[in-house]
């Protein structure tokens, strides 16, 4: 769910020239936020977050959001 955020967020930051600066808690999504344009921050460097955004690990047949699968 990251990966789909991030590649809407990618197209949007190219199109409108958008600054977002991205405090990911794994290399992948650090590693994928870098590629999408965004300046990648330490947790223990920022004051605060404007927009936080978990996604889920995997999604069950009754679509209920499964969390802790890892994100490397």
């Amino acid at each position: 769910t990251v990966e789909a955020v991030l590649n809407v967020l990618k197209l949007r930051i190219a199109q409108e020239r958008l600054q977002l600066y991205a405090v990911p808690v794994s290399l992948r999504t650090a590693t994928a936020a870098e590629e999408a344009g965004m300046t990648v921050l330490s947790p223990n460097s920022t004051r605060g977050i404007d927009w936080a955004f978990d996604g889920a690990d995997e999604v069950d047949s009754s679509l209920r959001l499964i969390k802790g699968a890892g994100g490397g």
